[in-house]
């Protein structure tokens, strides 16, 4: 089996000047909403995402949220944004944002995706807004391939917590090869489902009962406990590790005490636009952040190792990375960096910007 992706486009996904306009406001729960934007005929993978900016108090504020959509399937663009205690964008985006507005978004980016080919079989676990990319996967593959076998595990507090619950029922009751497990910990007396916290046994049993392992791709978005706790389980029972695929919604590792501990001032080497910038890094700053304070044009987005949007390659020296979920092996094979994230191992560095 192979899926029949759209590739990214260097031509096709550019930022607009104008922004994207949102063509409709979806009300999902009572503290999620889908924006859905006119899409400029922008090119992408199901599993990507959205960086959305925004211009608050005076400073553009800008994160990134998964695509909800399907490129096979939706015509428009869309993300979902669940409101965060404290959050300053996904609270501005629930109770500000209107049809009709025009956004400054960077097109979708993201190596949080489907297999080019080979595997019928996926095995699906979301909690909470962990399941927007999860969802435009599975409309991608049911769409694609009669024969796939799926079964999304979706962990909520309570039924009115469960983003997408009547689409969801409606692929299910469409399609037979495709299930879903909702558990609740805080469920209603009513509910008739799953309660807890999913656990080793529980997922233990999810795979025992899989009807298809072979080519198995397991695909997980939510907190880390739970996504750490899915892939040592399911390895223990088998699962090749290069199988299980993970997204986090925030930087993830940080530093270890003795990576931190050989980080001392170093001067760097930026090359961006035909232009060569020599850059003091001190230990606390990021390479980033040190070129932004000497007013360097820098591409950026999320400032959390999430968007790939300050991409770099890493030509000389060595460079030590909090974070490198949004790179792929080969991208890390290549040197490339993550400058938002990144801090100078060596004397010497030198980042070629593209």
């Amino acid at each position: 089996m192979a899926f029949s992706f759209f590739k990214k486009n260097s031509e096709t996904n550019n930022p607009t000047d104008d922004g994207l306009k949102v063509k409709q406001i979806i009300k999902e729960t009572t503290d999620t909403v889908s924006l859905v934007f006119e899409n400029p005929n922008w090119q992408y993978q199901s599993g990507q995402f959205l960086s959305l900016s925004f211009p608050i108090d005076g400073k553009e504020e800008t994160r990134s949220y998964s695509l909800c959509s399907a490129p096979n399937t939706d015509q428009d663009l869309a993300v979902t944004v669940k409101r965060v205690e404290g959050g300053l964008i996904s609270n501005y985006i629930n109770d500000q944002v209107k049809e009709g507005d025009h956004i400054k978004v960077i097109a979708p980016a993201g190596v949080f995706t489907l297999p080019e080919s080979k595997g019928n079989a996926f095995l699906f676990f979301g909690a909470g807004s962990g399941i927007t990319p999860l969802f435009s996967m599975i409309k991608t593959i049911l769409h694609q391939e009669a024969d796939a076998h799926l079964t999304l595990v979706y962990t909520n507090r309570h039924e009115d917590s469960i983003i997408f619950k009547t689409s969801l029922a409606a692929l299910e009751a469409q399609h037979a090869n495709f299930k879903v497990i909702h558990i609740l910990t805080r469920p209603t007396a009513e509910w008739q489902g799953k309660t807890g916290r999913l656990n080793a046994d529980d997922i233990q049993a999810i795979y025992n009962e899989f009807p298809a392992k072979d080519q198995l791709h397991v695909y997980s978005c939510g907190p880390a406990p739970m996504m750490d706790l899915v892939a040592e389980t399911l390895q223990k029972a088998g699962v090749a590790e290069q199988a299980i695929h993970q997204e986090r919604f925030t930087a993830s590792t940080g530093l270890t005490e003795s990576e931190s501990e050989e980080i001392v001032k170093q001067l760097v080497k930026i090359r961006l636009d035909g232009e060569e910038h020599e850059v003091e890094v001190n230990p606390d700053q990021t390479i980033l952040e040190a070129a932004l304070d000497q007013d360097i044009d820098m591409p950026f987005s999320c400032q959390s190792g999430l968007c790939t949007a300050c991409r770099g390659r890493c030509t000389e020296g060595k460079v030590v990375m909090e974070e490198d979920d949004g790179l792929s092996e080969d991208e890390l094979d290549g040197g490339y960096v993550l400058t938002c994230v990144s801090h100078p191992k060596s004397a010497g560095v030198v980042i070629e910007i593209e």
